[in-house]
């Protein structure tokens, strides 16, 4: 009882960071965050993700990596198209702020890797716009719906409040480009731009 007591204690212990800075415990699991589905069934093979320990790999049915994510990454969520050609993998920092998204998408008989909706991006930065879910990616990996948090406003460094607010909404992947808003067939329509 005393080792289990002890065991408690150290894991909800706060850590000193380096520079006297206390920062909470945080316990990553790929498996976790991807609701056990580890293992996807794809046009090109079946991939699965393995973390071990910070690091997480997504291999194909060979064993070979077709990504890492090292220890500054969490995979956060995924999810692919309908005919298996596209995956989003929702990256957050190990921190546990918003990073962007890795799309794979098969091609020429292999997995096209690519980064896209970072947050640096002037469309996310500008109202701190960060993927919350992952709703449906297309076929060919370049327009996603996404469930989005982004402040009320322009967040330029003379405001100083702001509120965050969430909602699907359908993005252009490849311009990082807001297409429309709501769950509607309709956004991935060029006339219905905001």
């Amino acid at each position: 009882m005393k080792l289990l007591i002890t065991a408690i204690i150290l894991l909800a212990t706060p850590v000193m960071n380096g520079k006297g800075i206390t920062i909470a415990r945080h316990e990553y699991s790929v498996a976790t965050n991807l609701g056990d589905k580890l293992t996807w069934k794809l046009a090109g093979g079946m991939l699965t993700f393995e973390q071990d320990g910070a690091t997480c790999k997504l291999k194909n049915e060979a064993g070979e990596v077709i990504h890492l994510w090292d220890e500054k990454f969490e995979v956060s969520g995924a999810v692919s198209s309908e005919n298996g050609t596209a995956l989003l993998v929702c990256i957050m920092t190990s921190k546990g702020f918003y990073h962007g998204i890795t799309r794979f998408v098969f091609k020429d008989a292999k997995w096209k890797t690519d980064e896209v909706m970072l947050h640096e991006h002037p469309n996310m930065k500008i109202r701190d716009r960060w993927v919350h879910e992952l709703g449906a990616v297309s076929d060919d990996g370049a327009t996603a719906i996404l469930h989005i948090g982004e402040a009320d406003s322009d967040r330029s460094p003379q405001r100083t409040g702001f509120r965050m607010f969430y909602g699907w909404q359908t993005w252009d992947l490849d311009k990082t480009e807001k297409i429309g808003t709501g769950l509607k067939m309709c956004n991935g329509q060029m006339d219905n731009k905001p």
